[in-house]
C-alpha cells in the first residue's frame, strides 16, 4: 500500500487483494475515507502499484501483476472526479 498526499488535506491510497483493486480517498486529512473500485486486475500478486494526481480532480492509478506481466488484465485506471469513481 502506498499513501499519497498531494493537495492538503486530501490523501489517496491504492489496494489490491480480495478480488478488487480500490482507491481510497480522504478529503479531510484522514478523518473520513471513501473507496472506489477500479478496473485494474486484482488477484493475490496483482493490484495497484502507484497513484499520481495532477490536482484534486484528475489522477491515475497504475498496476498489474508483477509476477506474470503477460497475464491479461487492465493495468491503468483514470479519474476525473478526484477518485470518487
Amino acid at each position: 500500500m502506498s499513501l499519497r498526499r498531494a493537495y492538503p488535506p486530501s490523501y489517496w491510497f491504492g489496494t489490491c487483494g480480495g478480488g478488487r483493486a480500490r482507491v481510497f480517498r480522504s478529503a479531510d486529512a484522514g478523518v473520513h475515507w471513501s473507496a472506489a473500485d477500479t478496473s485494474i486486475r486484482a488477484v493475490p500478486d496483482a493490484g495497484i502499484f502507484a497513484l499520481a494526481f495532477r490536482d484534486q480532480t484528475y489522477g491515475i492509478a497504475v498496476g498489474g501483476d508483477y509476477h506474470d506481466q503477460s497475464r491479461p488484465g487492465q493495468s491503468l485506471a483514470a479519474t476525473e472526479d478526484g477518485g470518487h469513481s
